[in-house]
């Protein structure tokens, strides 16, 4: 089963809660080792029985410390080290009833057993998400049952009831394992529908939000054309191409961000119809060079076959224009901008960036890349949610990834992003249209 990307500080606060949120429970698990390790030493002598509730209790400080310090800024990497310190705070606690199974007073096996199968039931209620950690607590709770199943067996008398035994204890091994893994699959799907249901919502108020604040910067454009008016009565050559030239530059970006927010919020109207592949990067190439600057050189890899896709064409070129500043801003000190597209056919599921997936089917990737220095690891969850930004104040909205996300599944599609220390490739998934239908198809209008 593959591991799944989980957000650390949320991973850790759970941990916390689940070891310490319940004082009552926490309360009880540690009087039950000061009190089963004195009256094991009460009734068998074992020194060691005394040691039961100290290494219990100091695993305990140890990994309270660990999850206190990673709350607020948990550091990479923090899951794993989580998972040793789970499965050490496991091992402190199942030693002694293993031990026990060992005894020959059958009261003591028994006594041993029963807390081994608590252990078996608290470790599935755990539900932990990380792969890891899972596979910790499976094999650490495994081996506990084989040394306690090889002590027990001779017992049984040779037969019929051994195997007996034997296949019992099996098939509690077997269920328990796929339950583990089970209760872990259905907890991170329950989170994940969680999460794109509190997303929904946030995006149907940041939309409205999106509606009105397009409407106030339409005003503003208006503002600005007047004062371009206003520039034709200066006298002054110089000033006049400068006001001139602010202005415009203020206009367009004005202009753009505008349309964002209205094709974000859903309140302009968009017209998608079939258009070529080669027609929309051809517009591209043109519009690349104005926004590159001269450190940084541009590599264009032509697509190979005409390819048809069903999407309003302004759109889709304002959200590769997005994609190809970002790709520009990231390599500040110069580099290779590379703008490609190529169909991509797969026959299993693509995950979106959103945690979305796409169908099996014949796709058009349209691939813009960097040579800057990547996207850090822990971003990769929010790169794509409305208004976050890396950029300083001023230098970004927030919103391009966001857009170029919601026009790409508005033509049912997706977005890609691979990353690497070499760079990042952003790919905007579209489905593709065969040509004899395209050319029948007619012109399509959606608000």
């Amino acid at each position: 089963m593959a591991d799944v990307i989980l957000d650390n500080k949320r991973e850790v606060e759970r941990l916390f809660k689940l070891e310490y949120g319940d004082r009552v429970e926490i309360a009880l698990r540690f009087a039950v080792t000061v009190l089963g390790g004195v009256l094991v030493f009460w009734h068998t002598g074992w020194g060691v029985a005394l040691f039961w509730p100290v290494t219990f209790a100091i695993a305990h400080i140890f990994y309270f410390r660990f999850l206190k310090r990673n709350r607020v800024n948990p550091r990479p990497g923090v899951l794993s080290v989580a998972a040793g310190y789970v499965g050490l705070l496991l091992i402190s606690f199942i030693w002694m009833p293993t031990l026990l199974t060992l005894h020959d007073d059958l009261s003591m096996v028994v006594g041993g057993m029963a807390v081994l199968s608590a252990t078996f039931i608290f470790t599935v209620r755990r539900s932990d998400g990380h792969l890891a950690m899972v596979w910790a607590e499976s094999g650490i709770v495994s081996v506990a049952s084989i040394i306690a199943f090889v002590n027990f067996i001779p017992r049984i008398p040779p037969g019929i009831e051994r195997l007996g035994v034997g296949f019992a204890f099996a098939m509690v091994a077997y269920y328990f394992g796929q339950a583990m893994f089970i209760a872990r699959r259905h907890r991170l799907a329950a989170e994940a529908v969680a999460s794109r249901s509190a997303q929904e919502q946030k995006l149907v108020a940041i939309g409205q939000l999106a509606g009105g604040v397009a409407h106030d910067f339409n005003n503003i454009l208006t503002s600005i054309s007047g004062n371009l008016e206003l520039s034709f009565v200066v006298d002054d050559p110089d000033e006049k191409e400068e006001l001139v030239r602010n202005a415009l530059a203020s206009s367009e970006r004005a202009a753009t961000l505008v349309k964002q927010l209205l094709v974000y919020a859903r309140k302009s109207g968009m017209s998608p119809r079939p258009h070529s592949a080669h027609d929309i990067l051809e517009e591209l190439k043109t519009f690349s060079k104005r926004l590159v600057t001269a450190s940084v050189s541009t590599r264009f890899e032509p697509l190979q076959g005409p390819l048809y896709v069903h999407v309003d064409k302004e759109q889709l070129i304002t959200a590769l224009i997005n994609l190809v500043v970002n790709a520009v801003d990231a390599m500040p000190g110069g580099g290779t901008l590379t703008i490609s597209a190529k169909e991509r056919s797969t026959q299993g599921v693509i995950h979106s960036m959103d945690g979305s997936e796409l169908a099996p089917g014949r796709y058009l990737a349209i691939s813009v890349a960097d040579t800057g220095p990547g996207i850090p690891k822990h971003l990769h969850p929010r790169i794509v949610e409305p208004f976050f930004t890396t950029k300083p104040v001023g230098k970004g909205t927030g919103l391009g990834l966001s857009m170029v996300l919601g026009l790409a599944q508005t033509a049912g599609g997706g977005l890609v992003i691979d990353d690497s220390s070499a760079g990042a490739v952003v790919t905007i998934l579209l489905p593709v249209l065969d040509k004899v239908t395209t050319e029948a198809q007619p012109e399509m209008a959606m608000a």
